[in-house]
């Protein structure tokens, strides 16, 4: 169990989820934040590879690889 002030927390997160308005920025917001992610990683460059385009492995080709997998898995 958890003890009062930690369980009064999560009650408030989930309310404050509830509202329309707050799930529509979460619905435009997050996948912005997360290609924004994806495209600094992709700055990071870790190999050159030629059949690649662009020639260049990147940090955000992995991680995007990673997380195609992972999701496909999850979501099998």
């Amino acid at each position: 169990m958890l003890k009062a002030p930690i369980a009064a927390l999560f009650d408030e997160y989930y309310s404050s989820h509830q509202h329309p308005t707050n799930r529509l920025t979460h619905k435009l917001a997050i996948p912005v934040i997360v290609l924004h992610i994806i495209a600094m990683l992709d700055w990071v460059r870790l190999a050159t590879v030629p059949v690649l385009p662009g020639g260049v492995l990147t940090l955000g080709m992995v991680a995007w690889a990673l997380t195609a997998v992972w999701y496909l898995r999850a979501d099998v």
